[in-house]
């Protein structure tokens, strides 16, 4: 037992140092490959990889370049004992590990966050390059492995230098300086843009500096260096979906200057920086056989190894940064300001790229209640303690956005733009529901639970009816459903505040505890569960203030069923205009409401759907939360026209 503790000591002393730097270079290829996809890609796996390779790639860095200094310093503290060349070999790799905590192109933050930790980032590029210094020092033998070591150390020592200048940049206090200065400069004459696709990019950079940055800060920009005149002709000068190429186009700049090295590749000094770290990491590459082949006796084969794989990765992870500067959106709209149209005509005809996931997560109440989908291994998870956190995810259901919703979402935006100023007494209508513009966390839930119980029951009416409503009231469901996914697991979308759950907890309890098995038999028992509902508030006293324990069981009792009945009483059409005219007034003053913050989080796992609408609502036709309404009776015109919009 004991022979074997002493070798195995012995192997993990001899590799230690080896299986580290080996593990840094592969984190920082899975960061480059991945980093870059979670600005289109919607799946929670890529987030939870890219979380745990970008919190261990400084780690096992800053460890290995630790052991590096360890090992050299032992050896000069020893009497007699000299630089042999195989500690020269490993001394070599600290530069290495200098251009790993540089970080790839494609990610430099996984947070807004980590832009506020800037100053961190400073102090341990001082650190860690001075102990590569010390290094450097206490390795000198005068041999040429040692002049490589120069070359390599000053490309490692741009690398860091870049994220952290980056990293500042991004931080809130930079942006919001530079916001007067970057609009000042964007006036351009876009007289030669021809093609649809460059003026949709350029469009969309200027949006990106001088809408989406001041209001992710909530600055006002004066109207004086406002670009409103632009905006009414996009409008009208572009198809609808060019109007959303322009935000996908512009969301995916505002990734690239918060969460990569945008801000400074795609500058003349940026790109000077990359062609000096590709020029030394090539040159270190070309010469490494010759020092190689003039000491061959002196190396251990497997260091030599290592270090060849350290030199190939760094030269292949330049040469995929270079390719994906080169086929950027980025790239393209600085060929444009410096008017290189016949570079950019030939890259044009062969880069495409997804811009944002295209997506809109649905979570149904009903769904969930009868538990349509079981977790894996739920036994394994409940004795973890996993099982609820990652039941709400897992009934979280991926979808792609349809035209048709788009459509109906701009015509009715674009129909409540043009008659805002119109008559508003046409027709009454009894307010229905909670008021969404006082409690909108109660009033998406009601009207979910509603919806979701209409659509139910109203099944086979919908489909008689005809196929252009059955589109209307799938599409209005999508929305729904839209909704409480970001009430169940983005709360912070809908709220600023600290939510109150236990009125979403207790019918979820109560409904498990009725042992549903049907949706229909969830809509014909409701009034049932709902009584259950109450009772559980009453033995859990989980809300401790009477107030809010009032206000709850009121909701309970009465807003939700009042609600059912309300619309219970409305003939289909009618039914289903309400409801309709309800959610696409929702829609847009929850995405006006939500924090410009929160819709930059949201950036980085693929783009919410809800920032698209605030873009479309906030910027291209200049609403506020405050020109929606709770009642139809306030809006008659968009009432009665939101059931033709899809046949136009």
């Amino acid at each position: 037992m004991e022979f074997s503790s002493l070798s195995m000591m012995k192997l993990w002393k001899e590799w230690h140092l080896r299986v580290t730097v080996l593990l840094s270079l592969t984190l920082q290829i899975v960061l480059i490959t991945l980093g870059n996809r979670r600005k289109h890609n919607h799946k929670l796996w890529i987030s939870i990889v890219v979380w745990c390779v970008y919190l261990s790639a400084d780690v096992i860095a800053t460890f290995a370049l630790g052991i590096i200094t360890n090992n050299v310093s032992n050896i000069c503290d020893e009497e007699g004992v000299s630089m042999d060349a195989n500690n020269e070999l490993t001394a070599f790799w600290a530069p290495f590990l200098l251009l790993h905590l540089g970080g790839p192109e494609t990610i430099t933050a996984y947070a807004l966050e980590d832009n506020e930790l800037w100053l961190r980032h400073f102090l341990g590029l001082a650190v860690q390059t001075g102990m590569a210094i010390y290094v450097f020092i206490m390795a000198w033998t005068g041999s040429h492995l040692l002049i490589l070591y120069l070359l390599m150390f000053v490309a490692g020592l741009i690398k860091y230098g870049e994220r952290t200048w980056v990293l500042r940049k991004a931080s809130i206090e930079t942006i919001r300086e530079s916001i007067a200065d970057d609009v000042m400069n964007l006036f351009f004459d876009q007289t030669n843009f021809v093609s649809d696709e460059r003026f949709t990019l350029f469009e969309a950079y200027r949006l990106v500096h001088i809408y989406f940055r001041p209001l992710f800060l909530n600055v006002k920009v004066p109207l004086l260096f406002r670009y409103s005149a632009s905006i009414p002709y996009i409008i009208t000068s572009t198809t609808l979906e060019n109007r959303f190429k322009i935000i996908e186009a512009a969301l995916g700049f505002m990734y690239d200057n918060l969460y990569t090295k945008a801000p400074l590749l795609y500058t003349r000094w940026g790109l000077g920086l990359r062609v000096i770290t590709f020029f030394l990491t090539s040159s270190v590459l070309v010469l490494f056989p010759v020092v190689v082949i003039h000491d061959k006796h002196k190396f251990s084969n497997t260091d030599v190894t290592i270090t060849y794989i350290l030199l190939v990765g760094a030269v292949i992870l330049e040469l995929y940064s270079a390719v994906l500067i080169l086929s950027s959106d980025r790239f393209l709209v600085w060929l444009l300001m410096h008017r290189k149209f016949s570079t950019l005509k030939s890259l044009e005809s062969f880069l495409t790229q997804k811009r944002w996931s295209n997506n809109m997560s649905q979570f149904s109440l009903l769904s969930f209640i009868i538990k349509e989908k079981r977790l894996p291994c739920p036994n394994i998870l409940k004795r973890l303690r996993l099982d609820k956190k990652l039941e709400k995810q897992w009934y979280a259901a991926d979808m792609e956005i349809p035209k048709s919703l788009k459509t109906l979402i701009w015509l009715y935006l674009e129909e409540k733009s043009r008659d805002r100023n119109g008559p508003t007494n046409s027709i009454h209508v009894d307010c229905v529901g909670p008021d969404f513009t006082e409690e909108l966390e109660k009033s998406i839930l009601a009207w979910h639970v509603a919806t979701d119980i209409r659509y139910e029951l109203d099944g086979e009416d919908i489909k008689r009816h005809g196929p252009a409503f059955e589109l209307h009231c799938g599409l209005i469901c999508q929305i729904s459903r839209y909704m409480f996914y970001l009430m169940a697991l983005h709360p912070n979308m809908i709220s600023d505040e600290n939510m109150n759950h236990i009125t979403l907890r207790s019918i979820l309890w109560a409904a498990r505890s009725l042992k549903f098995t049907n949706k229909i038999g969830i809509c014909e028992r409701f009034n049932e569960l709902l009584t259950v509902s109450e009772t559980y508030l009453d033995q859990r006293c989980l809300v401790l203030e009477s107030e809010s324990e009032n206000d709850i069981k009121k909701f309970l009792k009465n807003i939700l069923p009042g609600l059912l009945r309300k619309l219970s009483e409305q003939e289909l059409e009618e039914r289903w205009k309400i409801i309709s005219w309800t959610w696409l007034e929702m829609l847009p003053y929850a995405a006006i409401k939500c924090r410009g913050i929160q819709h930059a989080q949201h950036l980085r796992s693929g783009g919410e759907f809800l920032t698209h609408v605030w873009f479309l609502a906030s910027v291209f036709l200049e609403f506020t939360h405050k020109d929606f309404k709770s009642n139809p009776s306030d809006d008659p015109i968009l009432f009665n026209s939101v059931m033709p919009l899809l046949k136009r």
